[in-house]
């Protein structure tokens, strides 16, 4: 969802969020899934963020965010 909340899809963007993907190690994770509900199935933000259940999720999404946005040198 940050790599689009700007309304550009862009390919450095789409780099960094298969880098963060690949330095997961989550077994129940599915990166695939999640990108493809992105794109298909876009819900607010809200609703995603009330999935984060602990500080440490939360925490995370917010630098993996940060980190997507700021590949392309332009935040929204």
């Amino acid at each position: 969802m940050a790599a689009y909340a700007d309304g550009e899809k862009d390919d450095r963007e789409r780099a960094e969020v298969k880098r963060i993907v690949e330095g997961l190690d989550a077994p129940r994770f599915n990166p695939v899934l999640i990108y493809k509900e992105a794109l298909t199935q876009p819900r607010p933000i809200a609703d995603t963020a009330a999935r984060l259940e602990s500080p440490a999720a939360k925490a995370m999404a917010y630098e993996m965010a940060v980190c997507i946005c700021d590949a392309d040198d332009v935040i929204a």
